[in-house]
């Protein structure tokens, strides 16, 4: 789906074919972020909204003082304000998932990162260019599980 210049759900399949076909299925590798940082970064957010918004509602309708009825207007702003955070943070980090992805040919590594709906970056290296590669890891949870 192309919903703008710049966002196009279908790249990364014509992207690969295009490739695919210039150097052969088996020498053309897609790679993408790990099931890991959608669970940590998209569904335990939303959880976590989802146990304080049923702990701010229990606090509501335990709330039992008809001359201070504002504490309950107050509350459902406070909820609909945590709301629109979780909702335009986790929508991010989902689209950071989903359309994030490098391609590694014989010949460059091209690294594709959509930054929200109207910007992606594309950076291109050239395998001679490459002399090391290292990679760090930060935290007890990238230590344990090894990725």
């Amino acid at each position: 789906m192309r919903l703008f210049s710049t966002f196009d759900t279908s790249l990364e399949q014509r992207l690969l074919k295009k490739y695919q076909d210039s150097f052969g299925k088996d020498m053309v590798v897609s790679i993408h972020k790990s099931k890991l940082f959608l669970i940590t970064k998209v569904l335990i957010p939303y959880i976590r909204f989802l146990l304080f918004f049923g702990i701010l509602l229990t606090g509501v309708y335990s709330f039992d003082y008809p001359e201070k009825r504002y504490v309950i207007w107050v509350f459902w702003v406070l909820i609909l304000i945590l709301l629109l955070y979780t909702v335009r943070k986790t929508s991010a980090q989902y689209v950071d998932y989903r359309m994030d992805f490098l391609i590694v040919t014989p010949k460059e590594v091209v690294k594709y990162n959509q930054n929200g709906l109207l910007n992606r970056d594309t950076q291109t290296i050239h395998v001679d260019k490459i002399r090391s590669i290292s990679v760090a890891k930060h935290g007890l949870i990238e230590s344990f599980f090894d990725i």
